[in-house]
């Protein structure tokens, strides 16, 4: 994870992530029916970006936050001698990603949007997409309202599903003391 100022009022972070190792996968050993799995390697490799702007002078009542990230998941299908095992594992690819957009409107109201997108591996690897857009608002540091709306597209040519979202956030009890 690397930070840094790019000004008074913004800020950028980038990050990378990684892991790998072998599992169990679907696998029809030759000569053997009671083998039904064979390690292979999996990887997963990600990388985001978060831009913060939040002007000094007006920070309590304007900012804006910008914030992506993509994944690719990596399937090996080495699994030695063909004529040995016949592997019936994952052998595609499947990346995902996002952005997120929020900017602030006053002190306690917000707008934001995000755009999903991925590559559904139930669904052949087809894509799925959705697009949604919220409005945020704070009546207190202790509870928060949410109103948003969703376009979602899923994979393999299913109809899109369009839903308005409601949330509401309460905190009750006492809270840890801020750090100053």
């Amino acid at each position: 994870r690397n930070y840094w100022d790019l000004s008074e009022a913004s800020n950028l972070q980038i990050s990378a992530s990684a892991l790998t190792g072998k599992r169990p996968q679907p696998a029809t050993i030759v000569g053997d029916p009671t083998l039904t799995a064979v390690n292979v390697r999996q990887s997963l490799i990600g990388g985001d970006l978060t831009f913060r702007w939040r002007p000094l002078q007006e920070g309590l009542y304007r900012s804006f936050l910008l914030r992506a990230e993509y994944m690719v998941q990596v399937n090996d299908d080495d699994v030695g001698d063909p004529a040995l095992v016949v592997y019936e594992g994952p052998t595609q690819n499947f990346a995902g990603a996002y952005i997120f957009a929020r900017y602030q409107l006053t002190r306690r109201l917000f707008l934001g949007s995000r755009l999903d997108a991925l590559d559904d591996p139930e669904a052949a690897g087809f894509n799925f997409r959705a697009l949604s857009g919220y409005l945020q608002y704070f009546p207190s540091e202790f509870s928060k309202l949410v109103a948003g709306y969703e376009r979602v597209r899923p994979a393999g040519g299913l109809p899109d599903v369009n839903r308005i979202l409601l949330q509401a956030t309460f905190a009750i009890g006492p809270h840890r003391p801020h750090p100053f």
